[in-house]
């Protein structure tokens, strides 16, 4: 198997980018680059998609990676669902402070 330096990997990741726009697929980040490496690997003109074991593993990297970035998204905003930014004043300076909701509710006494 030969070794691909740097410049090859990145003119391999270009010829998949319009191997994708060509055929309408989508291949995520890791798959896209461990499919790069491959095809500089194995020279020739054709593009090859090889369903090997790393292959898989890098899409299924993907997929987790996908599943992460959404948790994030929804945790991000759920914490903006569940703060607010108000605006008080402390030994004489007014300021805008984020408050947790449930917080403030049970300091005013509500439900």
């Amino acid at each position: 198997m030969l070794q691909a330096s740097e410049g090859q990997i990145w003119e391999g990741m270009r010829g998949m980018q319009c191997h994708q726009q060509e055929a309408g697929e989508t291949f995520r980040p890791i798959t896209l680059n461990h499919l790069s490496v491959v095809n500089v690997r194995n020279p020739g003109n054709d593009i090859i998609i090889s369903q090997d074991n790393t292959t898989q593993q890098a899409r299924a990297l993907d997929a987790t990676r996908a599943q992460l970035q959404e948790q994030q998204t929804a945790a991000e905003a759920d914490a903006a669902v569940c703060s607010r930014t108000i605006h008080i004043q402390i030994r004489g300076h007014w300021m805008n402070v984020n408050v947790d909701l449930h917080s403030l509710r049970v300091a005013l006494g509500f439900p």
